[in-house]
This record gives structure tokens, sequence and C-alpha cells, in this order.
């Protein structure tokens, strides 16, 4: 085709009618989005309205390129009027060209820098939109749309318009000058494309009673996004190092292969019979096979994709399995539950099966979730769970008291008669691993949607542990009442368990289906911020337990000592407390307090100890004291007899005794009394040295 002014004038005019059309679409998009939803808007169509908006660019560079072309071939043309083929003219200069020259630059720069922002626009996009799309991902953080109809029916609309348009500016871009369109249609297509796809799901969503299709798109629209912006800068980088000849038209980087191949599908079937012609060394399409399969394409896909759909129909559940048919989304079969093995089914998706682990354990933390692959020791002052900070409240020491708060009672059944008082709490960690395995599929079902199943009964399992939990206090957590803790939790939560689910024809609930087969208690400590304060508060304790085993044992051995053994010890001490009470009585009989010490007295030499020791002893002295006193009375009484019957023979035999006894070391001079003795007596004074029995020792 002739490049001439009007050539890229009607290439302008597509533009701008392109950029009409995903201007409308962006609109009739982000007003679903607004007002689909009561309270909330629709996450999923509004990313889509984004991502048209994005879809703006291409169009807008493509408007100034194409009429930028129109300017200069005018002023080609022009140029060719104003100066013949044999005389020189004024405007044949190059420099003149002031039209081709903006062209160039915009080949250049406008391109790239909008294909940059393009891409970076749809990472980013993408990126934010894929985190708040993980957030309302949840059946309970999800909005379902209230306007299911409109969505399709708008959804439809804007991808068959979408494609129709995207389908005529895709054939346009293979006349040469207009190849840049490609990147428009394959902008206006990536939108329909996308449209059309949440319709199929909102249709999905309708005929099956279930939300799980449309919620997806809420992540799947933001993933196609950052697909596409990735393209485009793998195309960027591509066309920086993709050698061109002089005069050729660059590609930008926004015509995405991927787009082009939906708007334009026929060019899949000539780019394979040229690859093909090319390998072999002749021309492919002109053969009868190929020419056969050409006309045959179309109905062997039609057949392999009813082929697949048919296959849908028979469906293998495996040995641990049990499964429910369900025809757009109602349980078909009420009592029946399928078991392993080959069943058959109405295609998708008319039926559909959903899959149970009946025979099977599950398992749910209720509290810390332990990291097993860290590798790290369990100790009180590390972290060595995925979630450190959840933590169960439970009562401090001493907690429980006599005075009636508020009617509550302490763990175990629920009519227990002790009442305690809320004063503080306490923090602790633990793993409470609940596992259960389903033992009524039919409940387990009716239970709640697919997706909130777990939650539900991980919800009323941690209701149950904390009730169970605040009453006791720690101590009693970290000693060794972990076992009865965790056979009381198991029938609590079973109990809870049983009044879930709808009720039955006689109104009572059917309960969740499940059969709890353990519950337990692990890896108790306080919070890691003050393990170590605890565990001065344990080593005071022990320490204290050891004093008291060390008094106890002092005990034993002052009463084995002085009593003999313990148990005479005590007998001991209650006989003294009756004979005190005795005493204290003035009515008692004094024959009775005799009896009662000499019982006492009896009790003392039977134990045998130091007090009985003393006893013997001091009876010891008291008969030799006697025994001596004795003996002198008797001597006086003999010597009473004797003076009695001769007192001047006794008198005289006494004074020689004494005389015998104190002149016993003493000098007897015997003289005759007629000689003449003189005596002189001679008094001196001198120091006498002393002997070694009176040497003083200085004490």
């Amino acid at each position: 085709m002739k490049s001439d002014e009007l050539t890229y004038l009607r290439a302008v005019r597509i533009s701008i009618m392109g950029f009409a059309i995903q201007l409308v679409l962006a609109i009739v998009l982000l007003l679903y989005a607004l007002f689909s939803v009561r309270g909330d808007v629709d996450h999923a169509a509004l990313t889509l309205f984004l991502l048209a908006i994005g879809g703006l660019l291409p169009w807008l560079g493509l408007i100034i390129v194409h009429h930028q072309q129109k300017l200069a071939a005018i002023e080609t043309l022009e140029s060719e009027r104003f100066s013949g083929p044999e005389s020189g003219s004024v405007f044949e200069g190059e420099e003149l060209r002031v039209a081709q020259r903006r062209l160039a630059v915009m080949f250049k720069f406008l391109f790239p820098t909008i294909s940059l922002l393009l891409a970076f626009f749809l990472l980013a996009v993408g990126f934010w939109r894929f985190q708040d799309g993980r957030l309302h991902l949840p059946y309970t953080n999800y909005s379902p749309t209230d306007h299911a109809g409109w969505g399709i029916a708008l959804g439809a609309i804007i991808g068959l318009t979408g494609y129709i348009f995207a389908s005529f500016v895709a054939g346009m871009s293979n006349v040469k000058v207009w190849q840049n369109l490609r990147g428009g249609a394959g902008t206006i297509v990536g939108t329909a494309l996308a449209a059309f796809a949440l319709a199929v799901t909102l249709g999905i969503e309708m005929l099956s009673d279930d939300s799980g299709a449309a919620r997806y798109m809420q992540v799947i629209i933001p993933v196609y996004m950052m697909i596409l912006g990735a393209e485009i800068i793998l195309n960027f980088l591509l066309n920086v190092y993709r050698p061109r000849a002089r005069g050729e038209i660059p590609r930008p980087a926004f015509d995405s292969q991927i787009l082009a191949l939906v708007a334009q599908p026929q060019s899949v079937a000539k780019s394979v019979g040229s690859a093909l012609s090319y390998q072999f060394g002749f021309e492919v399409g002109e053969t009868w096979f190929y020419q056969l399969l050409s006309r045959t394409v179309t109905s062997l896909i039609v057949l392999a994709l009813v082929v697949a759909w048919a296959l849908s129909c028979l469906i293998v559940i495996e040995p641990n399995e049990r499964a429910i048919v369900t025809r757009f989304g109602k349980i078909v079969r009420q009592e029946q539950v399928l078991d392993s093995g080959l069943h058959i089914k109405a295609p998708w998706p008319i039926e559909r099966i959903e899959r149970f682990e009946a025979m099977r354990i599950h398992e749910i933390q209720l509290s810390s979730q332990p990291d097993h692959d860290s590798g790290a020791p369990i100790l009180w002052t590390n972290d060595h769970a995925l979630n450190p900070n959840d933590f169960v409240i439970v009562a401090p020491s001493s907690f429980r008291g006599s005075a009636d708060n508020s009617g509550d009672t302490g763990p175990g059944d629920a009519g227990a008669e002790e009442p305690f008082v809320r004063r503080d709490i306490s923090l602790i960690n633990a793993e409470v691993p609940l596992q259960y395995r389903i033992r009524d599929v039919m409940k387990f079902v009716k239970l709640a949607p697919q997706d909130a199943r777990d939650d539900l009964l991980s919800y009323v399992a941690q209701r149950e542990l904390m009730r169970y939990m605040v009453p006791l206090e720690v101590d009693e957590i970290l000693g060794p009442a972990r076992l009865r803790i965790g056979r009381d939790l198991m029938a609590r939560i079973q109990a809870a368990y049983d009044e879930l689910g709808p009720a039955g024809p006689d109104g009572v609930p059917l309960g969740a289906g499940v059969e709890v087969v353990f519950v337990g208690l692990s890896n108790v400590h306080p919070p890691k911020d003050v393990a170590a304060s605890f565990q001065r508060v344990v080593q005071a304790q022990q320490e204290q337990v050891t004093s008291e085993e060390q008094g106890r044992s002092e005990e034993i051995s002052a009463l084995a000592a002085v009593a003999g053994s313990v148990e005479q010890a005590h007998l001991i001490v209650a006989a003294l407390e009756d004979l005190r009470q005795l005493e204290n009585d003035p009515a008692a009989d004094p024959e009775n307090l005799l009896t009662k010490e000499l019982a006492i007295e009896q009790l003392i030499r039977q134990g045998g100890g130091e007090a009985a020791t003393l006893i013997n002893e001091a009876q010891a002295h008291r008969w030799n004291h006697v025994m001596r006193e004795w003996a002198l009375a008797l001597e006086v009484k003999g010597r009473t007899i004797a003076f009695r019957a001769a007192p001047s023979l006794y008198m005289w035999r006494e004074i020689f005794q004494i005389l015998e006894t104190s002149l016993l070391d003493t000098r007897l001079y015997i003289n005759n009394t007629d000689a003449h003795v003189e005596y002189r007596i001679n008094l001196e004074t001198q120091d006498v040295l002393p002997s070694i029995e009176e040497t003083p020792t200085g004490g």
C-alpha cells in the first residue's frame, strides 16, 4: 500500500477509535467494580479496570506517531513537488525535513518511553493488586458480587467487542505501514481476554453456587499483568540489540507476541507451515496431508475437547479417600458417600466431586506452631516456634481464693464447687497439637464451606482451650498435670464439636462429623523475655525445697538422737503435752500425775536415746549419793553407840586418831623432861623458789 498522508490519516483515526474504546471499557469496568458489591468493591473488576487504564498509553503513542507519520508523508510530497528530477532545489536538504527528524526521534525515544512506563505500571500495579488479592482470597475476607448477571453480561460484551476490534486492527497491521497497530490490538485484546475470563468465573459461581472460581480471579489477573509487564521488559532489551536495516520501522516493545497470537490466531498456522517448509526443503502447505489437516484441524480439536470433556465423567477415588458428588454446587445422592475405586458421574461442570482424606489423621496446632526445620535446641530463652508471640492465658501462682467473683468454676467439670477469683493473668508458650479424623463425611460436608471447615474446627478448639486454661495455675501446667490436661481438653473439644453443624429433624445439632483422637500439651514454658526471671524463681523454689529437706533431715537426726526415733519422739511430746494439761488442772489427782510421769519416763527409756542415757546416769548418781549418805549415817550411828558405852575411851581414841593424822609428816623429838633444853627460833625473810606445781600459767 502506498504510504501517503491518507494512509497514515486512517491509522490515526483507527488509533483514536481504539483509544476511545479502551477508555469506554475502563469506565464501564470502574462503574461495575464500585457498585457491584454492597459496602465494598469488586477487587477483580477493579484490577481489570487498572489493566484497561494502562492500555491507554499504547493507543496514545500510536496516535502521536501516526500523526507524525502523516506530517512526514506530507512533507515528503511537498518536497517532491517543489523539486524536479534534474534541477536542484533549496528543499532537497535533509536538514530541512523537520517532520522526518521528529518522527525518527519519536521512534527512538517515544516508543521506548511508553513501553517502559507501561511495563513498570503493569508490574507495580500487578504486584500491589496481587498482595491485596491474597488478603481477600479466604472465604472470610471475600465479598461476592451482588450482580453476577451484570458481570457476566458486561464481561461477555467487553470480551466480544474487544476481540472483534482487535482482530480488525490486527488484520490492518499486516500492511507494512500499519504494522505498529498490532501493539494496540494486543492491548485491547488483553483487556477483552481478562474480562471474558471474569465473566466465565462469574457464570461458574452462579451455576454452582460456589465462589471459588471468582475469588481466584483476584490473584490471577494481577499475575497476568505482571507477565505482560515482564514480556515488555524482555522485548525492550531485545530491541536494543536487534539489528535493523536503514529505513525500517522499529517495532515497539509494548507489542506483545502473546496477545498478538490471541488477536490473530491464523498467523500461528502460517508460521508453523513456513517453519516446516524451511526444515524439509519443500512447500509442506501444498501436500495432500497438510491440505487435509488444514481442512479438518478444527474438527479434530473439537473432537479432542469433547473426548477430554467426556473423560471427566470417570473419577478414581484413592484408598484413603472418600468423596461426594455435587451438581451445580448442591449435594446429590444425599446419603451416598463414594468409597475408593472407579465411579461415573455427569461431566464437568454439571457434576463435580469433593474429596476427603477420611482415613488419614489430620492435625491442627491450637497455639505455637513448631519449627521442625530450624534445628535449634528447644530452650526457654530462644525462639523455636514459627509464631513465638502466640500465648496461652493462664492464672498465676496462688490464683484460687475463697471469694466468689462471677460464679465461674475452675477447670474440669462444669459443676465444680470451688470458686476462684480473677486477679491477674500469666502468659505461657505451649504447643497444643489436636489430631482428629473424619468420622461422618456427610456431617463434615454440612459443617461449613470447604475452605472454612479447618478454620472453624481450629477456632472452636482454641475457644475451649482458653476456657479450660484460664483458671489453671502456671505451676500446675508446668508440673506433672499435662497428661490430665490433655485428656480433659480432648473431652471438652469433642463435646464442643458434637454441638456444631445444622440442626437435625429433632432440633439437635448433627455435629461436626469428626472424632478427636489426641490432644497434647508439650514444650510449655514462659515467654522468652521473662524466662530468666522465671528460672530464678524456680531456682529459689528449689533452694527452698533443699533447705526444707535439710531441716527435716536435721530434725530427724536430732529427734532420733534424743528419743531413739522420730515416732518415739512424737509419742513422748504428745505425752508431755497431756502431762502439762494435767498440771494446769487444779482438780487433777496427784496419783494420776505421778502415773503420767512414770509413763513418760518409761517411754523415754524405751527409746534408748540421749534422754534415756541422761535419766540412767542421773539414777546411778542418785543411788551412789544415797548409798554414801546411808554409809555415813550408819557410821555416825555406830560411833554414838560406842560413845555411850565408854565416853572417856571414845574421846581419847578420837584424840589419838587426830594426832596420828596431823603428825603423820611432822618431825617428832622425844627428850628427857629433866634435861635443860633451850629453844631458839630464827625468823628470816627469804625468796622461796616456787615449785613446778606452783608456777603461774598466766590464766
